[in-house]
């Protein structure tokens, strides 16, 4: 991968400018969502690691929200790229929105797969069923932190053996990237809150996926996020959960790409 920014990252293809944002923990997981052909036929797609992830500059000091959308502009910028569909997933998810808040000139499209936003109370109420594992991080046992956190976000307990097999040497690093998340992102959670305020500067056309295998949190947040801005087109993936983007990356990469398709810059 190149650098510039501080952030690792690569560019592959051409076509419209496509930016990749992952979740929080694991750096590549649009490493093969990035190789399906229905996206990597057609478009430049951007996949970057994000501060604390991989050879990325690590976070210092007190962070926002805001930080991570001032990243993606500032790789934009690097690129030559004024204006790019935006993939998010996750807390990558919370950040495209974010990015689509701050800089809505750099955006073109929305397309999301289980972001990281829910209504305030449930927010606080999920955050404070984490504390089993914010306690396990900072007992120094980070492996049982990481899978604390992917039972809690409803992802499968083979987790660290899908990952393995699809990307060798990705446990290890995400145990390492740990810190960025743990020490950083989560403090950060509760200071950014999607509102109605917000979603009133949202007029890209934006696609929302939930995992048809994610349980109710998702569902739950899914329509929190349309009752903000009804206009989202919703769909529902068949057979997964939010681990999506590395059990069928194809899936994902074909439900992107035929949205992309009926929104060309």
């Amino acid at each position: 991968m190149q650098k510039a920014r501080g952030l690792e990252y690569e560019v592959m293809g051409d076509g419209d400018a496509v930016l990749t944002i992952h979740g929080a923990l694991i750096a590549d997981t649009f490493v093969q969502v990035c190789q399906e052909g229905s996206l990597a036929d057609g478009y430049r797609l951007i996949r970057y690691r994000r501060r604390g992830h991989g050879g990325s500059d690590p976070y210092s000091g007190e962070i926002s929200l805001e930080l991570p959308a001032e990243d993606s502009v500032a790789l934009l910028d690097h690129l030559g790229v004024e204006r790019a569909h935006v993939i998010g997933h996750s807390g990558g998810g919370l950040m495209a929105v974010a990015l689509a808040v701050a800089a809505p000139e750099r955006v073109h499209s929305l397309v999301l797969f289980e972001p990281a936003i829910f209504p305030p109370d449930a927010t606080a109420g999920f955050l404070a069923g984490a504390a089993p594992v914010i306690e396990a991080y900072q007992a120094g046992d980070v492996a049982r932190a990481l899978d604390l956190w992917m039972e809690l976000v409803s992802v499968d307990a083979g987790w660290r053996e899908d990952l393995e097999r699809e990307q060798p040497g990705a446990v290890e690093q995400t145990e390492k990237d740990a810190a960025a998340f743990f020490e950083f992102e989560i403090p950060a959670i509760p200071s950014w809150v999607f509102d109605a305020e917000k979603a009133k500067q949202i007029t890209q056309p934006v696609l929302y996926a939930v995992g048809g295998e994610s349980g109710p949190l998702y569902q739950m947040a899914a329509q929190y996020f349309g009752s903000l801005l009804p206009r989202t087109e919703f769909v529902e993936l068949p057979g997964v959960d939010h681990s999506m983007l590395t059990s069928d990356p194809k899936l994902v990469a074909d439900t992107a790409a035929a949205f992309l398709a009926r929104h060309p810059l």
